[in-house]
């Protein structure tokens, strides 16, 4: 085959082929015919020769052009075919070159996200003081500033100043990192070690105080649900029930939701039988982790609860599982006739450490129990006989025990509890439980 990249040389050479291959054969033929009919139209001599060789060289020009047109498609045709699998060779490379690329770009960020988990495993370490660990994140974090730095002054318009600027924030806040990570460390340690101090973190200061400190026995807590005129005004069955009804649509702090869940699940245990004690509501930072003990016969149930926001979807870690377990450890050791039998209650759920832990520990698990509406005024039977109805929000509330009691119950409504000849407690005094 001829060089394609020659097309003009070749359609000579093709040509002068044909025109010689034919002078013998189809020359001839043309010229009897052509003399005849140039004849035919009326030309004669040497106008009817001319006629008659012009036709021929035309016609066998012609021919030869029409040939070596052909032959050089044909051979740019098999140039662009060339081409096209030089560029699908390359195409085939190429995509290989990108997806061996994406495979070390996928091995790189596989090894870069275990040394981000290792790294944040040991920055999340429960240590109580780990100062090494501190200056080290603090010096990582000085050293991207720094970095931040270096931009602002190289950069196309240097900015000199704000670079100073950035490099003393990165000093002071290089010794405030330290400090953060170092009291983050020792608070890990006690939230770890002591479950409850977290409950108490969420609340503010004044509510903190409210629920660890003991109220002025003759303050009337229902003044705090009515207005002046509501107060002065209605009869004393309608100022309680109208102040009971506004404490059960309250807006709840996280610890008042938590005193809430406890007392139903007390409710539940004290309609059973068992004489109850609220410890998380009575004792506070003194409960132990138990917030709820039901006792009957010789069997005992301490209860841990926890009740968590479907918001944020919490669930109950190993620590409180293994704090519930010391104490009931110890509660046996103290009690050592006793049955002694540790229950979570909670709204959420447990974690899958945890779930392992009281597995092991053998420590019940009653997991997504909610807060129910259930009649929440003790009427209670005192040791002189008086019938005395109490509040949610009444002093001695928490302390009353309605099991075991003729004629003591939980009802819902004031009206039920005076038309049972109950009257409502003074919170001034003490009632006998």
């Amino acid at each position: 085959m001829k060089d394609s990249r020659k097309p003009i040389s070749y359609m000579l050479v093709a040509t002068a082929e044909t025109i010689l291959g034919s002078i013998f054969f189809v020359v001839p033929i043309l010229y009897f015919v052509l003399q005849w009919f140039y004849s035919w139209l009326g030309a004669s001599g040497e106008t009817a020769s001319a006629l008659v060789w012009g036709t021929i060289a035309a016609i066998l020009f012609f021919y030869a052009g029409t040939l070596s047109t052909a032959e050089a498609q044909s051979s740019l045709e098999s140039k662009a075919s060339r081409e096209l699998n030089i560029e699908k060779s390359l195409s085939i490379q190429l995509r290989q070159n990108v997806e061996r690329e994406a495979e070390e770009l996928n091995k790189d960020r596989e090894e870069l996200r275990k040394e981000r988990a290792l790294f944040d495993s040991i920055i999340d370490s429960k240590a109580q003081d780990n100062p090494e660990m501190a200056a080290a994140i603090a010096d990582y974090k000085y050293l991207l500033d720094l970095k931040r730095a270096e931009k602002l002054a190289k950069k196309k318009n240097p900015a000199i100043k704000a670079s100073e600027q950035v490099k003393e924030i990165a000093k002071e806040k290089r010794k405030l990192e330290i400090q953060n990570r170092k009291m983050k460390y020792q608070l890990d340690f006690l939230y770890a070690t002591v479950p409850f101090l977290e409950d108490y973190a969420k609340l503010s200061p004044v509510e903190t105080t409210r629920y660890t400190q003991a109220k002025a026995a003759d303050e009337d807590e229902v003044k705090n649900w009515l207005s002046p005129e509501e107060y002065m005004s209605l009869s004393t069955s309608e100022k309680n029930q109208r102040a009971l009804d506004r404490y059960k649509r309250r807006n709840k702090s996280n610890w008042e939701a938590g005193i809430d869940y406890e007392r139903y699940i007390g409710y539940i245990y004290e309609v059973r039988g068992y004489s109850v004690t609220y410890t998380g509501a009575t004792l506070g930072l003194e409960d132990l982790g138990i917030d709820v003990i039901a006792v009957r016969d010789a069997n005992t149930v301490l209860i841990q609860c926890k009740r968590y926001s479907a918001i944020k979807s919490r669930v109950v870690r190993e620590n409180t599982v293994a704090q519930l377990y010391g104490s009931a450890a110890l509660y046996h050791a103290e009690h050592p006739l006793t049955n002694v039998k540790p229950v979570i209650y909670t709204s959420s759920e447990l974690s899958a450490e945890a779930k392992r832990f009281a597995d092991l520990l053998e420590i019940e698990v009653v997991d997504n129990c909610p807060l129910e509406e259930y009649p929440m005024i003790k009427c209670n039977i005192s040791q002189s006989g008086e019938k005395i109805y109490h509040l949610p929000f009444d002093q001695q509330y928490d302390k009353v025990k309605i099991a075991g009691k003729n004629g003591a119950m939980f009802v819902s409504t004031v009206v039920e509890a005076e038309k049972m000849g109950f009257r409502r407690a003074y919170r001034w005094h003490q009632q006998a439980q």
